[in-house]
């Protein structure tokens, strides 16, 4: 039988990470919106605000190099509570600059916020180990999803799109506190054994699909906050509408991993990634030719209930993978027990 203590501070430890996770995952959705929104009423019109979306998201390319960062750290809490800091004072840094400095070096500071990215996403994700743990992380993506366009969407048209990022700013800071109060987790980290799984992940066609799923999800979904108010505009909507359009993918999201987590499918994750991937690819396609909003509200949906499924399926199959590859770099160290 499992002691009583231990199941209570698991529950509290995942309850708290559950609640980093949602605002800082919340705080970057609705600042991606937030700058476009900001850009708007800067220089009148979704151009500038493209670019400045574009420069906070990519970033991510740089999420191996942040994994390296975690690895090496002896408390990734430390580590991951820093990095949200950083990007809560750049990105209220760009929004401060942004019509009082040249362009390029607001993107450029943009760019700095958007390093910390990674972190909101495998960089937490990293402290899971249960399937059921997952399962409930990637449903935080549908609460952010919802809540942090939602958020930032109300706070622009009543405080004000500066306002807006300014507070979304500090979304991000408070999950800075609350990630430093994470239960600590045990590391063997070093920069050696970093490499090593580095070269081996490189070596590794699992890992290599893995990753290639991710890349292309995240070129559908990932100009969404700009895409979103244009094909509302298509489909004679106002642009605002497409705060709508974020929220039923972010609810659909949240419903497919609430689904998943109550029921956890079987099968290969890799080979069920790979069905949701396709999946999204034709809502994706289907919101895009859509003559009407609803048609395109109903298509978000879709994209986001297949979502879910898709982000569990590839957490899994990384992490199945990333055990198997460290369980090798062990067994061939000359340190071994």
């Amino acid at each position: 039988m499992i002691p009583v203590k231990r199941v209570t501070e698991e529950t509290v430890g995942l309850s708290r990470y559950l609640l980093a996770a949602v605002l800082i995952r919340g705080a970057n959705d609705g600042a991606a919106i937030g700058l476009v929104l900001l850009a708007v009423s800067v220089y009148g019109g979704v151009a500038a605000g493209g670019v400045l979306a574009g420069a906070l998201t990519l970033p991510h390319v740089v999420g191996p190099l942040i994994g390296r960062l975690l690895d090496r750290g002896r408390d990734s809490r430390r580590t991951l509570a820093l990095g949200f800091v950083t990007y809560a004072v750049a990105l209220g840094s760009a929004a401060m600059l942004l019509g009082r400095a040249p362009l390029a070096v607001v993107v450029a500071v943009v760019l700095v916020a958007g390093c910390a990215g990674p972190l909101f996403g495998g960089g937490l994700s990293s402290r899971l180990s249960s399937r059921r743990a997952i399962a409930l992380d990637t449903g935080t993506w549908g609460v952010a999803t919802i809540a942090g366009p939602a958020a930032a969407g109300l706070l622009a048209v009543h405080a004000g799109p500066l306002t807006a990022v300014l507070i979304l700013c500090a979304t991000a800071l408070a999950s800075a506190v609350v990630t430093l109060t994470l239960p600590a987790l045990e590391t063997s980290g070093g920069g050696s054994k970093s490499r090593g799984v580095l070269r081996l992940f490189l070596g590794d066609r699992q890992l290599k699909r893995v990753a290639w799923c991710f890349v292309f999800a995240g070129l559908g979904t990932g100009i969404f906050p700009v895409a979103a108010p244009l094909l509302s505009t298509a489909v004679q909507h106002s642009p605002g509408s497409g705060g709508l359009l974020l929220t039923a993918y972010g609810a659909g999201s949240l419903i497919g991993s609430l689904l998943v987590a109550a029921r956890p499918p079987t099968g290969p994750p890799l080979r069920r990634a790979g069905w949701c991937l396709a999946a999204m690819g034709l809502f994706l396609v289907g919101a895009a030719a859509a003559p009407e909003y609803e048609l395109a509200l109903v298509a978000f949906g879709l994209v986001g209930l297949v979502n879910g499924p898709f982000l569990a399926a590839a957490m899994e199959a990384c992490r199945q993978n990333a055990r198997r590859l460290t369980s090798v770099l062990r067994s061939s160290s000359p340190l071994r027990a």
